[in-house]
C-alpha cells in the first residue's frame, strides 16, 4: 500500500512542479489539512487556493526522495526561488486516508 501512497505523492508534486493546480487536485481529499510555517489550512478548496499562490513563489520543484511506510510517506524536495531566497529544501509530511492525501506537513 505505501509504494501506492509513494506514487500519488510523487505525482501530486509533479503536478506542482508542472504548475498545473487542476491535476493536483485528485490526489487531494475533500478534508485535506496543510500544516506549515507561515498558515493552518482545512479543505480542499482552501488548500487548492494556497497552492495557487505557492506556485508563483517558485522557478523550479524536484523531488529529492519519497519514502513511504503505511499511511504515511515523507517527501524531501528541493525548491528553487527567486533572489534572495534561492535553492530552499523542504521537508513534508504526508497522510494518507483511502489513497488520497489527507494531510500536507511542511518542515
Amino acid at each position: 500500500m505505501y509504494k501506492v501512497n509513494e506514487e500519488v505523492a510523487r505525482g501530486y508534486y509533479a503536478a506542482i512542479a508542472d504548475r498545473c493546480v487542476e491535476c493536483s487536485e485528485k490526489y487531494l481529499h475533500a478534508d485535506v489539512q496543510l500544516i506549515s510555517p507561515l498558515a493552518k489550512l482545512s479543505g480542499k478548496k482552501n488548500v487548492l487556493k494556497a497552492t495557487e499562490v505557492f506556485i508563483s513563489q517558485f522557478k523550479t520543484l524536484e523531488v529529492c526522495k519519497a519514502n513511504g511506510s503505511k499511511d504515511k510517506v515523507t517527501v524531501i524536495y528541493d525548491l528553487v526561488c527567486p533572489p534572495p531566497l534561492g535553492k530552499i529544501t523542504i521537508k513534508v509530511l504526508m497522510t494518507f486516508l483511502e489513497k488520497l492525501i489527507i494531510r500536507l506537513e511542511l518542515y
